[in-house]
């Protein structure tokens, strides 16, 4: 029994090694990014596409339909988003729930303007030049080409399934996202409208909290659903399906082994080499005699 435990712990450290080497050797092999840089503000990390690595190619045949389906089930007739309240997080205090690896999909959306994502930690609402917050520069698809949807933008939209990593995160550490309306046109400081998850960070003012977030079932990620519009504005319809993106946080645990793990896997090694060596054969002595 001890030795099946120890080959059990041995095989999941193998396996969890081989998931971190998995995420790290595709996590920066293509660049699907705009160039749009709104308010001076830096990219957090390359936009990766969704097939590059065995976690997004995941998130994209199995994750992604769950999400689409859940969405089509919580959908109007005339189009809004809405979940039950008992069934919402609030996404103005939502801490991580395990210390691990995060990362977020773009998954879509209804809106045609160019709006940018970004994201800070713990109450770190600033916003300088150069700080790298931005998520998605232009948080916008054409379908599923990655032609340039608008000519005054450079670069190519996204396809549901493209990600950012955010790297790790403490448990119960903070996470806010921003929400700049058609901020891939860069527009001018002072002009650029601002929606946080928390509303009391909005620019201008408005007490609307433009994220609804949800945890839909069969799932372990975290959907945001995002309106747009000041709640003042003509245009305001508050449907929260202008952006839809997902948080996904990959538990420390299932991406790292622990140290007892390598101890365990080397005495595995060393009991291994110790039975084949003493169940190696002897080497057949021959004696001739001289009659």
């Amino acid at each position: 029994m001890v030795f099946i435990r120890m080959y059990h712990s041995v095989v999941k450290g193998m396996i969890a090694f081989c998931m971190l080497g998995t995420i790290n050797l595709y996590s920066a092999d293509a660049e699907v990014q705009a160039t749009s840089r709104p308010l001076g503000l830096d990219v957090v990390n390359l936009v990766q596409k969704n097939d590059s690595d065995a976690a997004s190619i995941n998130f994209r045949d199995n994750i992604l339909t769950n999400i689409v389906n859940y969405v089509d089930d919580h959908t109007s007739i005339q189009g809004s988003f809405s979940v039950p309240v008992f069934n919402q997080v609030d996404p103005a205090t939502f801490t991580a729930p395990v210390a691990g690896l995060a990362r977020v999909y773009y998954v879509g959306g209804t809106n045609t303007r160019h709006n940018s994502l970004g994201y800070s930690r713990g109450n770190d609402f600033s916003l300088n030049p150069g700080d790298p917050k931005l998520v998605f520069p232009d948080a916008s698809t054409n379908l599923f080409t990655r032609t340039a949807s608008s000519s005054s933008v450079l670069g190519q939209p996204l396809i549901p399934g493209d990600f950012v990593e955010l790297g790790p995160v403490a448990l119960g550490e903070k996470i806010n996202f921003f929400l700049i309306p058609d901020g891939a046109e860069e527009p001018a400081p002072g002009q650029a409208e601002l929606w946080w998850t928390d509303p009391a960070q909005n620019f201008p003012s408005d007490a609307l909290q433009h994220a609804l977030a949800v945890v839909p079932a069969g799932t372990d990620i975290l959907l945001y659903g995002w309106e747009d519009r000041h709640s003042l504005d003509q245009q305001f319809d508050g449907d929260f399906n202008d952006l839809f993106i997902a948080l996904q946080i990959i538990p420390t645990s299932a991406a790292v082994p622990e140290p007892e793990t390598y101890l365990i896997l080397v005495s595995f090694l060393l009991f291994v080499a110790c039975i084949r060596k003493k169940q190696k054969p002897q080497k057949a002595h021959c004696s001739i005699s001289n009659s």
